[in-house]
């Protein structure tokens, strides 16, 4: 392609229709096939952006623009560095688009306490719900005796549900662009009128403990489990785990 490209440009003649559409074709093919590939490996759509979208949409919009071309009449020196700048700004383009945006890493909640109970008080309810999701489950069998060891649970990690009314919410954010990879950042505060409930543990299992209608910034987190039902106690209730702010994210996000 490359050859004959240098050979029509040398003999003075303008780009052919079919010329445009390869070229611009071929290049938003290559750019949108392998970009994510090489920038974005976890990007769902991947290599089908160059397949459905970049490099047909370029091949078509080669034809329009050679076409447009021709029939201005436009000097063909200048429809070559057309093309080959077309080509360039497409091919950048598609490859800027193909970089990952910030991850999020968690977020960063100001609210107050506004109810709260002992975790043993919301095992049977939560033992309840398990049951319902395993009667719609044929293809795997839970754990024997999973509803007993649920039921020692909160001897075993004490803590309490606390029910939070969130009023600000911000989101730390790891970068993941070449140049900025690992760089952290905070998307700022955002206020928000939720209402949720959360696992907490830093300050024992008395409700006592956690003072009402006092503003706190926490960070909820929340691990995860592949086991089923899981073997933890905020895991098993649903529930996520306020923990304060890590001394790394605590610069970015202000108060």
């Amino acid at each position: 392609m490359a050859e004959i490209v240098e050979k029509k440009a040398a003999t003075g003649s303008a780009p052919a229709l079919i010329l445009w559409a390869l070229v611009l074709g071929i290049t938003g093919f290559v750019a949108g096939f392998f970009g994510p590939i090489t920038f974005n490996p976890d990007a769902n759509q991947g290599p089908m952006l160059g397949i459905f979208i970049t490099g047909p949409g370029a091949f078509l919009f080669g034809l329009a623009l050679g076409l447009v071309l021709r029939l201005i009449r436009l000097a063909a020196w200048l429809q070559w560095r057309m093309l080959y700048g077309c080509a360039a700004a497409l091919a950048i383009g598609t490859l800027y688009f193909c970089m990952p945006e910030p991850a999020v890493r968690g977020y960063a909640i100001e609210g107050r306490v506004v109810g709260c109970k002992p975790a043993a008080q919301a095992i049977e309810a939560a033992i309840a719900d398990w049951d319902k999701r395993i009667a719609h489950v044929t293809w795997a069998a839970p754990r024997a005796g999973w509803a007993e060891e649920a039921r020692q649970m909160p001897q075993r990690d004490v803590g309490v549900v606390l029910e939070i009314e969130i009023t600000r919410r911000n989101a730390v954010l790891e970068h993941r662009k070449p140049w900025d990879k690992g760089q952290l950042s905070a998307s700022g505060w955002h206020a928000v009128a939720e209402t949720k409930s959360y696992f907490a543990r830093d300050a024992g299992g008395m409700c006592s403990f956690y003072p009402r209608d006092k503003s706190t910034v926490y960070f909820p987190q929340g691990d995860g489990t592949r086991e089923w039902p899981p073997r933890d106690l905020p895991n098993f209730l649903g529930l996520q785990v306020l923990e304060p702010v890590p001394a790394k994210y605590a610069g970015l996000i202000g108060r």
